[in-house]
């Protein structure tokens, strides 16, 4: 097994992709993530290094999910899915750039090229009672078949620096689904930078790339194979207000994230035709602080960001929602650089386990208190609704002080120079959506103090909670 891109050579034989998929065999876990990873299957006689070799396309990556999936989704059901980067760190040792898909922090300040590979993340829930269902229907149920398609931007008008933003290509998609559907039922709808050549050109099947100084941002559908569908697809996009203005000696100050995430909250909730896909937070490159265009799809790297809040969903012809839906949120982050993704996988494991007791025990007291025939409306499963890996560029923060990555990741959402002299790390964290309206706001607290995890809940959502 190797992670390295090469330097030197040698007799080489092509690897298969990696699967990690460490925690899916406890018992004791009911919601977590697997990685999908490509891995070196070709190398060339050249010898520089980020042509040095060739990955699995991210197609072939797709295969091997489906794959894993066949083997044991009897027992895990895909709630969403998502494309992740891991990047490399140099060793001195083997003289290569070494893949190291556990970490969570990396270095990226400086002029040096950072090279990232592009990797599939399946999130999975347990799915209920899977175990007991199996044994007595005497069959086990049918794994999902997961597929995507991928909406890219063309040049528009005929010109060669204009190109198609995101409601056009919402639009085309749309009129496709309307005449030939979708075979199959979405899951996600990613929005998704790829690096593009000095002429725009991008290749969204390939693994491994490098930080560009010009991109495009592409749409990535993934779905579950089924039953024809022709669901009509939608974007919300919802920016961080501008505060203070930027003078010569201090820097514009903006919304913080947990705000930016209440507004999101308090718009769906007036949305009973809208079934939640999935949501999303992505940097957006600055025109100035009075112009912030979030529909755009191609930029340009160094400049200055504003961190965004995208909701994702599917318009449905009658309101869908009994009661309205209360986006909840929570952050896991790294308490220091040594941290790694196993460390904040398990914190969420953690948390979701004291979630779904809380959960149980106040659905158990609902059905008491309301009486014998109510006890079939009782879900032994909360809503959760998606969830989504965080890149957080940020500087180096004080030893053992996770306050400094939480002000990166809620407060800082105005990003000058995302890689460069003000941002030397990338910290990699992991937040889940929930529907806070099936929980109260006591049952929240206790589990965010004995987790010491971020919580981001509109304080209106509890008001509606308490009511």
């Amino acid at each position: 097994m190797a992670f390295a891109i090469y330097l030197h050579r040698d007799i080489f034989q092509p690897e298969d992709p990696l699967i990690f998929d460490k925690n899916v065999n406890d018992v004791n876990v009911n919601f977590t993530f697997v990685d999908f990873v490509p891995s070196v299957i070709k190398r060339s006689n050249t010898v520089i290094p980020q042509f040095e070799v060739e990955y699995h396309k991210f197609s072939s990556i797709m295969e091997v999910a489906n794959e894993w999936l066949q083997r044991h989704g009897s027992v895990w059901e895909v709630v969403n899915c998502e494309t992740v980067i891991f990047l490399y760190k140099y060793n001195d040792i083997t003289n290569g750039y070494e893949l190291r898909p556990n970490d969570c922090c990396f270095y990226v300040y400086g002029s040096e090229k950072n090279n990232v590979l592009k990797a599939l993340r399946i999130w999975i829930r347990r799915r209920v009672d899977s175990v007991d269902n199996n044994r007595e229907n005497g069959h086990m149920t049918p794994a999902q078949v997961l597929r995507y398609r991928d909406l890219k931007p063309e040049h528009k008008n005929g010109t060669e620096s204009r190109f198609e933003d995101i409601d056009d290509l919402l639009n085309n998609f749309n009129e496709h689904m309307r005449t030939d559907g979708l075979d199959g039922r979405i899951i996600t709808i990613e929005s998704l930078a790829y690096e593009a050549s000095h002429d725009w050109k991008i290749d969204t099947e390939t693994s491994l790339s490098y930080f560009s100084s010009k991109n495009m941002f592409i749409v990535r559908i993934f779905y579950e194979c089924g039953p024809l569908t022709r669901d009509q697809i939608g974007i919300q996009d919802f920016s961080p207000n501008l505060i203070s203005k930027p003078t010569f000696f201090k820097r514009p100050t903006f919304e913080t994230f947990d705000k930016v995430i209440e507004r999101a909250s308090q718009w769906f909730r007036h949305q009973p035709r809208f079934r939640f896909v999935n949501a999303q937070s992505i940097d957006i490159k600055m025109k100035s602080c009075n112009s912030i265009d979030s529909r755009q799809m191609a930029f340009t790297e160094h400049g200055d960001y504003i961190r965004i809040f995208r909701i994702t969903y599917i318009e449905m012809e009658q309101p869908i929602h009994p009661q309205p839906v209360i986006l909840s949120t929570r952050l896991f982050l790294p308490y220091n650089r040594t941290d790694t993704i196993v460390d904040i996988k398990q914190r969420l494991s953690d948390w979701i386990n004291q979630y779904l007791d809380k959960y149980r025990s106040q659905q158990k007291r609902a059905s008491l208190i309301d009486g014998e025939g109510d006890k079939n409306d009782y879900q032994p499963y909360p809503n959760i609704l998606s969830a989504e890996t965080v890149e957080v560029f940020a500087k180096d923060f004080r030893k053992d002080n996770v306050k400094d990555i939480e002000k990166a990741a809620n407060i800082d959402t105005f990003l000058a120079n995302r890689i460069g002299n003000k941002n030397a790390y990338i910290f990699m964290s992991l937040r889940i959506f929930l529907d806070g309206s099936k929980l109260s706001p006591n049952m929240n607290n206790t589990i965010d103090a004995a987790y010491s995890v971020t919580p981001t809940t509109s304080k209106r959502a509890n008001i509606l909670l308490k009511r």
